[in-house]
């Protein structure tokens, strides 16, 4: 019953902290498709899209959303008409570093692996939001999200979608988007009750805690299925580098945890198409094993 309790609890406090974002970003965003509003969005947002990269990833530093909790403002934004190349930029940036993080990252682990981390992020964002657009570009990229309605799909009275007035037409796709990430964040949120529940700390530092090149590997691919959260990972990795853990391993372990945790790959694979849950893992792992061994030749 106390585990009953325990994952109850954790999914109501976990809907709590990103309600907002579902409840007024994403109904924003559906009156910026729908309206006149998108297409000059679209026109501003398009004419420099490496200078919308770098803006993104800047606000996704700023921006301290878990990886579960950026979602809603993920499917927001492309909803809105966002580029998928900025939004790919701040959705690698906003779990992976913030202020908070960064000082929280230095007082565990010391200046230098908070600085490689932060670097490291913050180069991986760029490089994720230039990988997307030139996808994007190529034409390999040209959908992005599943779960939203053709506006030639009929409501419920028969009439489509062009032919209600524009107000109903908000509130029936804002209802439709809502309704569908919070099946899958509420899966989501589950999942990651049970990982804090019945995954225990110790086996997961013997799993880390090996020694030489293929360390980074295990970290990396580690981070998939058992990263929580900051509060959790930096002092369980502080104390495993007191123990003589690899700092390259550590490193790869932290870039690819926040990523690519697996609530929030349900989340992902839940609202985003097959080709865009494939970039968003490939850049995740891509990324921890990069950048590891960049720590492991220079470090």
């Amino acid at each position: 019953m106390e585990q009953i309790t325990y994952i109850l609890n954790f999914i109501l406090k976990s809907f709590l902290g990103v309600w907002p974002y579902l409840l007024v970003t994403i109904p924003l965003a559906v009156w910026m498709n729908l309206s006149d509003f998108s297409k000059h969005f679209k026109t501003v947002m398009t004419k420099s899209p490496w200078l919308d990269i770098i803006l993104a990833t800047a606000v996704g530093a700023f921006s301290p959303f878990c990886s579960c909790g950026v979602i809603p403002v993920i499917l927001a934004l492309l909803i809105g008409g966002v580029p998928l190349a900025p939004v790919f930029a701040f959705w690698v940036a906003s779990p992976s570093m913030d202020p908070e993080i960064f000082f929280l990252s230095v007082s565990i682990l010391g200046w230098k692996l908070a600085v490689w981390r932060l670097a490291s992020t913050f180069c991986l964002s760029l490089l994720a939001g230039i990988i997307t657009h030139l996808l994007v570009k190529s034409g390999y990229l040209t959908t992005y999200l599943r779960i939203i309605k053709k506006s030639c799909e009929c409501s419920s009275t028969g009439t489509t979608l062009k032919e209600l007035p524009l107000r109903k037409k908000i509130i029936r796709e804002s209802v439709i988007s809502v309704l569908m990430i919070s099946k899958f964040l509420g899966l989501a949120f589950f999942l990651n009750a049970l990982i804090n529940l019945y995954v225990p700390e110790e086996w997961i530092g013997n799993l880390l805690n090996q020694q030489g090149f293929i360390s980074v590997i295990i970290a990396s691919v580690l981070g998939v299925p058992i990263y929580t959260s900051n509060l959790t990972a930096l002092p369980l990795v502080g104390g495993l580098l007191q123990l003589g853990l690899n700092p390259e391993a550590a490193l790869a372990f932290l870039i690819s945890g926040p990523l690519t945790t697996i609530p929030a790959m349900v989340a992902v694979y839940g609202i985003t198409t097959r080709k865009v849950f494939g970039l968003y893992i490939f850049i995740a792992l891509f990324g921890s094993l990069f950048f590891g061994i960049l720590y492991y030749f220079l470090g």
